[in-house]
């Protein structure tokens, strides 16, 4: 019987650790079916605009600016690498040489442009006592992490540094 009870006893522990982990995947990319929009926060470089962003599909993006009041109604776009810029009926190629998809909000579009190719890492971690699943993703000019509150099956934010530059997107629930 003593020979018995550590065979018992590893047995349970694997039987009651097994039952604590998920038995469900997470999919951190589930936001992405194209085409996609969704309404949030988005931080660049510690500045903040409340917007709509729309993806038709992966590397273009529109952001329609909702807020600070005094950029409401404008629209960036990046649509197969041209970017353009509309207030009300004007709208305006921007021919910049690059730097507004390379190195201004619209590098944004990564952030939305995920693949299971470009992951690097996961884990949980804890912010502001709220416990998140988070997988990071490798893409031009650095990384991108897309994070899930625990229970929920769809992404609360995403954070990136990229080309140097920080962003955060924060989902906003419509009601």
């Amino acid at each position: 019987m003593k020979r018995f009870l550590p065979v018992l006893l590893f047995l349970f522990l694997t039987l009651f650790l097994a039952a604590c982990r998920p038995n469900e995947k997470i999919n951190f990319l589930s936001y992405q079916a194209y085409p996609f929009s969704a309404r949030g926060l988005l931080t660049f470089d510690n500045a903040e605009y409340e917007v709509l962003v729309t993806v038709p599909r992966a590397g273009d993006l529109r952001l329609q600016l909702a807020a600070p009041k005094l950029l409401k109604g404008t629209v960036l776009t990046l649509e197969d690498g041209t970017v353009t810029v509309s207030v009300g009926d004007l709208t305006q190629t921007v021919r910049d040489g690059g730097y507004a998809a390379s190195d201004g909000i619209l590098l944004a579009a990564r952030m939305f442009s995920l693949t299971g190719n470009n992951f690097s890492d996961a884990g949980v971690t804890t912010e502001d006592n709220v416990r998140y699943s988070y997988a990071e993703y490798q893409v031009e000019g650095g990384s991108v992490r897309v994070f899930i509150r625990e229970g929920c099956s769809a992404p609360e934010k995403l954070t990136a540094t990229l080309n140097g530059h920080d962003f955060s997107f924060l989902f906003m629930n419509e009601s």
